[in-house]
This record gives C-alpha cells, sequence and structure tokens, in this order.
C-alpha cells in the first residue's frame, strides 16, 4: 500500500505530465475509404471524417471525398511508405482533400497536417519533416478578385530560384526545431530576390511561373509559383498590382513619415549615424519598387497575350498600356534614385537636397497615375 506521500507524488509527477502534454487537434469519425474504378491510386472517403484543430476549427471531409496523396511530394514517400500508411493516412486525407479543394489558406491547410500527424502519434521529427516537404514543395494558392474566376484561386507549386539551399531531413533533425522555426527557413530558402538577375531568371519562365506577391504588411513571403497556365498568370498578376498599388499608395503617404524626414535629418546634420536611417527607409521602398517592376512587366505581357480580356474594354486596351507604361517608368525612375541612397558611402548634403526636390516630383507624378492603373484592376 502507498504511503500518502507516495500517492501525493504520483498525483503530482501525473499533474506534470498533463500539463506538459501538447494537444494537437482530434480526429472524429472513422476513416473508411474505397478504391475508384479506373483511377489508380485514387480511394473514395464513404464515411463522414473530420478533423477538430486546437483552435476548434473543424476541418471535414466529405463523404465522396476523391484523393491520392498527391498533396505530398512524391519524393517523401519513402519516409513513410505512402500517404496512407499507418498513423499518417488521416492527416493525409485531410490536406489532400483541403490541397484540392483550396478553401482554407495553403499555410494553414499544411500546418494542419502536422498537427494531425502528431495527433495521431507520428514521432516529431518525422512530422516536422514532412510538415517541411509539403510547405517546400506541396502545392500552393491565392485568392484572386477575378470576375469569372474557372476556380475559387489560382494555384500551383513553389520555385526555388534564389542561391539559397535547403535541407529538409537535415532542418527537421535539428533538436527542438519547430514548425515555425522550419517555415520561417522555408520562407528565407523560397523568398524572392530583389537582385535583376532574378528579375532575368523569373521572367524567363515564360511557360508557366509567376510572381506571388504579398502585402508588406503580411508576415507572409513572397514567392514565384509554377504550373500556371497564361489566363492564370494574368489574374495572378493583376491580383499583384492590387496589393502592390495599396503598398505604393501608403508608402506615397508615409514618405512625410518615413523616408523624406531622414532625408532632412540628414541635410540638417550630415553624418553616417543619420545616413543609416536613410539608406535603411530606401532599402524597403526599394523592395516595393522591384516587385512592383516585376509584376508590371507580367501583366502587360500576359494582357497583350490573352485574347478574351474581361476586365478592359478593347477601345481602352491601348490607352491602359500606356498608363501601365508611365507607371512603369517611373518605378524605374524611382528605383533608380532610390539606388543612390542604398551604399554605406553617404552623399553630400547639398546632392540630396537636389535629390530630395526631383524625388519627390516623382512621387506626386506616380500618385496622378496609380488612379488610373487601379481602375482597370477593378
Amino acid at each position: 500500500m502507498f504511503s500518502k506521500l507516495g500517492t501525493a507524488l504520483i498525483f503530482l509527477v501525473f499533474l506534470a505530465a498533463s500539463a506538459t502534454a501538447e494537444d494537437f487537434g482530434t480526429f472524429n469519425g472513422e476513416l473508411v475509404y474505397k478504391a475508384v474504378p479506373g483511377k489508380e491510386r485514387v480511394v473514395e472517403t464513404v464515411l463522414p471524417f473530420s478533423f477538430v484543430d486546437t483552435k476548434g476549427k473543424i476541418w471535414t471531409v466529405p463523404v465522396g471525398s476523391e484523393v491520392d496523396g498527391a498533396s505530398i511530394p512524391s519524393a517523401f514517400w519513402s519516409l513513410i511508405g505512402g500517404p496512407f500508411t499507418g498513423k499518417y493516412r488521416e492527416a493525409s486525407v485531410v490536406h489532400d482533400h483541403f490541397c484540392k479543394a483550396q478553401t482554407e489558406t495553403w499555410q494553414d491547410t499544411h500546418r494542419v497536417f502536422y498537427d494531425g500527424m502528431r495527433a495521431n502519434g507520428v514521432d516529431e521529427t518525422l512530422a516536422t519533416t514532412m510538415y517541411g516537404a509539403v510547405y517546400f514543395r506541396g502545392p500552393r494558392w491565392v485568392v484572386t478578385k477575378a470576375k469569372t474566376p474557372r476556380k475559387p484561386a489560382v494555384s500551383g507549386t513553389p520555385l526555388q530560384i534564389g542561391s539559397k539551399k535547403i535541407d529538409i531531413v537535415a532542418l527537421a533533425a535539428k533538436p527542438g526545431i519547430t514548425p515555425e522555426q522550419v517555415r520561417t527557413a522555408i520562407d528565407d530558402a523560397l523568398a524572392i530576390d530583389q537582385e535583376s538577375a532574378f528579375v532575368k531568371r523569373l521572367l524567363a519562365k515564360k511557360a508557366d511561373c509567376s510572381l506571388v506577391v504579398e502585402s508588406l504588411d503580411s508576415s507572409d513571403a513572397s514567392f514565384a509559383m509554377c504550373e500556371l497556365d497564361a489566363e492564370e498568370k494574368k489574374i495572378l498578376a493583376a491580383r499583384n498590382l492590387r496589393i502592390l498599388i495599396g503598398d505604393v499608395e501608403t508608402l506615397l503617404s508615409a514618405n512625410k513619415s518615413l523616408l523624406l524626414p531622414r532625408i532632412d535629418s540628414y541635410i540638417s546634420q550630415p553624418s553616417p549615424e543619420n545616413w543609416k536611417p536613410v539608406n535603411q527607409a530606401s532599402q524597403r521602398i526599394m523592395r516595393l519598387v522591384n516587385m512592383t517592376l516585376i509584376s508590371l512587366a507580367q501583366y502587360k505581357s500576359n494582357l497583350n497575350n490573352v485574347e478574351q480580356r474581361q476586365d478592359l474594354a478593347s477601345s481602352d486596351l491601348n490607352e491602359y498600356l500606356q498608363s501601365v507604361g508611365v507607371v512603369e517608368k517611373l518605378a524605374k525612375t524611382r528605383g533608380m534614385m532610390l539606388q543612390q541612397n542604398i551604399r554605406d558611402v553617404p552623399s553630400e548634403a547639398e546632392d540630396m537636397r537636389r535629390w530630395k526636390l526631383v524625388y519627390v516630383e516623382v512621387l506626386e507624378r506616380l500618385r496622378l497615375e496609380l488612379p488610373k492603373l487601379a481602375k482597370g484592376l477593378e
């Protein structure tokens, strides 16, 4: 018989274990599926099935959903023995269904795959590896505002263009690494390069690749997405421009608090310390300029190539393309001017005074052109 002290210790150990145990969510219902005649490696669910995540959100896979495990990169199947194997099966079916339905964000859909695996008892390292695999090479999609979209989102697969390399298996094996850290590492590896070499490489992928822009206030990284047709590329480029126009308008308004005050401070007191804020503010705006130029080039190219231009009447096309060209020219001018500030060696105060006068004039011309550009995207 245990003493009172022994019983108390056991109770405390139990409480400690309960307090440290992680809750990854719960599966509801039994996963039952059948083969689909005439379709290789495709199965169809025959009973209601769902996953409830830790926030209480229900991820329901309707009866009759067809899944094939394609949402998991096949190169990683050897690690788990296939998407419908053992403890991975339930999480794989939920992930596969929502990758096809695209009713949730691709980020949340990939994360629920990790939570589902962990909820079903998959080893942490293996679950992290598979999460990294789908985040790195799995499907992605973005919602657009096209007037007659063929589907709820434009979807494709990410493309790694930059020089950063990443080993998903080695990354996931690092002691104590979290899914959030894996996501950040992959975002860094896939994030677009702002140098002109990147623009050339991306635009050279004429067959199916496009830039996916995220707004400056978003925590998501911008990236390149492939396997798109011409119409999808045009729709995506228009979506990018909507975001960029909003960002440009914000930064145009914010120049009074972002860059120009730093220029004024430097002109008043030229010093390396006062030059650093000028450099940093110029780099931030330069990122926006580069993305604007990429999206303008892609939108103009696809607008010319797609026969059905449902967002512009044919009589307005030439005028609209001229507006795109004007904004493109102004953006390039602005970018060339900002390059003068993205360096360690400070400029002379008088040079910066003249620079500011020209820069403000370019900003005002750009402000006048943006409404014309936005009108064609409505």
